[in-house]
């Protein structure tokens, strides 16, 4: 609604965002443009984007899991059309680490497959940079462990101390072991605050996912 009063007329000054009552009060004929309205598919996004950021969680919950749904990432049927207060709780909490991201209710899916899929896909790029050396074997080694030792939902700083404390430990700068990690547990380089996610995770899922990865650089440090 916003974007579409937009179209052909102004407030007479440089607000794009406006409530329904400030459009309201805002309008009159003059403001009404001479010109053809140009529907700019670039301004629409962007301001669907902030509404987006705007949404409470629980709204934002309730628009983005049948998009969820459509892509495999959570169950169909009636039995999850009332999700427990544990699966919602997870779904609020996965979705609220991108809702600064999104600019559409459609990208959410592939922002957050990693969330829901364990089987998840590597980027080529990522592996071959942050584990394919002897280093990333060892660092995704004793990470393993070292998380293994944790309780079985350790906070976001928990997680965050065990990686910073294993990066002083191999006398190396963090992101020695933060980008590692990242790649490990999500496939990619890029992504939510690390140690948040791994906390959504819970210490198991990551234990499994670290497990994987360092299987896989034990592969790419033997070529």
């Amino acid at each position: 609604m916003n974007f579409l009063a937009l179209l052909g007329w102004s407030p007479g000054d440089d607000r794009e965002i406006l409530s329904v009552p400030e459009l309201i009060e805002a309008f009159s004929l003059e403001g009404i443009s001479k010109s053809p309205a140009v529907f700019d598919l670039e301004k629409l996004t962007w301001m669907n984007g902030h509404y987006l950021r705007q949404c409470s969680i629980e709204r934002l919950t309730d628009l983005v899991s049948p998009h969820l749904r459509a892509a495999g990432l959570l169950g169909v049927g009636p039995r999850y059309e009332q999700q427990t207060y544990v699966e919602r709780t997870y779904v609020q909490q996965v979705i609220a680490l991108r809702q600064e991201k999104a600019k559409t209710l459609a990208e959410f899916p592939a922002l957050l497959d990693f969330f829901f899929r364990d089987d998840i896909a590597y980027e080529p790029d990522a592996v071959a940079k942050w584990l394919s050396s002897p280093q990333a074997v060892e660092i995704l080694t004793r990470l393993e462990m070292a998380v293994s030792g944790l309780s079985e939902a350790p906070t976001a700083q928990e997680f965050e101390a065990v990686v910073r404390g294993l990066a002083e430990q191999l006398e190396v700068g963090a992101g020695k072991v933060i980008h590692p990690t990242r790649v490990a547990v999500t496939g990619r380089t890029k992504g939510p605050s690390l140690f948040e996610t791994l906390h959504v995770l819970r210490r198991d899922r990551v234990v499994a996912r670290l497990r994987r990865a360092r299987e896989m650089a034990e592969g790419q440090a033997a070529q």
